[in-house]
């Protein structure tokens, strides 16, 4: 989720705002940029990963209404609690109920993904190796787009789709299915990133010469970002078999229940229009202390809205709403859903 607010910094705070065009004339908004590089490379990488972390986890587990009911709470909450404070700055111009009002897109996508989850899961356990190696494939030429002509992800596709949600999610299912076949070393996931990060480097220059000016990259999730994604997800899936319960597993574990709420605070419409427009991150550009400051707001943003989200669950978890409503996901799971064999 780290990366997704760093992501945001970057895509929100400076690449919208200086419209990708940078004019560079000082070597310190030329080393700003190639840091802006490397840190969208590897922000960009977030959300893939979070729905490939999904699938890898999901898909030997039975299907329960409390998953995306857990995802829609909160994510309700949220939509209500900004549109009233949107209200009150004439600025609560949107409909608060998630899905309807799409406030978070993402979220949209991502409940449609949990319902439909058991049913991707069931696909990849019918699957040999070769047929799932067959169905990655074809589902890369629909969905994949690395130049902006070929595949075909620009046609069918795009990167923040449920059908690029998908095709993460059956990748993950795959992964987690075949993982014995799937052993990387690190050595070879490091040099993937790199590779990958050169070539946008590359690319960056060539546009340069070309066009006389740098661009920020607004890279898309299903561009080569994917390649990158499973390298990163398959570095770490990897690395909980050698370091079990390190310091840093214990810091992962102990922030990850309060992870989306992170999202949903930070990129709420009218939140994020405040929060990048009061931090102003272009006027920084030209600043020795740029990568700092990406660094330092990134991180207060992540703190402090997690700390926010702490508070969100402490009240629920008083007000018991977390679990009435879990009492009746389980009703409805025993009474309805257990009947239907087939989930």
């Amino acid at each position: 989720m780290f990366f997704i607010v760093l992501w945001h910094f970057f895509v929100h705070g400076l690449i919208t705002p200086c419209l990708n065009k940078v004019p560079l004339h000082f070597w310190a908004e030329v080393i700003n940029w190639m840091i802006s590089e490397a840190l969208i490379v590897m922000a960009s990488i977030g959300v893939n990963c979070f729905i490939l972390i999904s699938g890898y986890f999901l898909y030997n587990r039975e299907f329960s209404i409390n998953r995306p009911i857990k995802v829609w709470l909160p994510t309700f909450f949220y939509s209500i609690l900004f549109w009233i404070v949107g209200c009150c700055v004439n600025e609560g111009g949107y409909l608060p109920i998630p899905i309807l009002g799409n406030v978070y897109p993402f979220v949209s996508n991502y409940i449609a993904l949990v319902f439909l989850s058991p049913f991707l899961s069931m696909i990849v356990r019918g699957l040999d190796k070769k047929k799932a190696i067959s169905l990655i494939v074809i589902g890369g030429l629909i969905n994949l787009n690395f130049i902006g002509v070929f595949p075909y992800g620009h046609v069918f596709s795009g990167g923040g789709s449920l059908l690029w949600y998908i095709y993460l999610y059956i990748t993950a299912c795959c992964i987690k299915k075949f993982e014995p076949w799937l052993e990387i070393g690190y050595r070879n996931i490091i040099v993937i990133f790199l590779f990958l990060y050169g070539y946008v480097l590359g690319r960056g220059v060539t546009k340069y010469f070309l066009k006389g000016y740098f661009e920020y990259s607004a890279i898309d999730y299903n561009s080569f970002v994917f390649f990158l994604s499973v390298a990163v997800f398959l570095f770490f899936r990897n690395y909980r078999s050698f370091k079990s319960y390190d310091v840093f597993s214990r810091i992962v574990i102990w922030i990850s229940p309060y992870t989306f709420g992170i999202y949903l605070i930070h990129d709420n419409p009218i939140v994020r229009n405040y929060l990048w427009s009061w931090i102003e991150p272009s006027k920084y550009l030209d600043s020795p202390v740029f990568l700092g400051i990406v660094l330092s707001v990134s991180v207060s943003v992540f703190i402090i809205t997690a700390v926010a989200e702490w508070g969100r669950v402490k009240i629920f978890e008083i007000c018991h709403i977390e679990h009435n409503m879990l009492k009746v996901c389980n009703l409805i799971d025993n009474k309805l859903l257990k009947k239907i064999t087939w989930i």
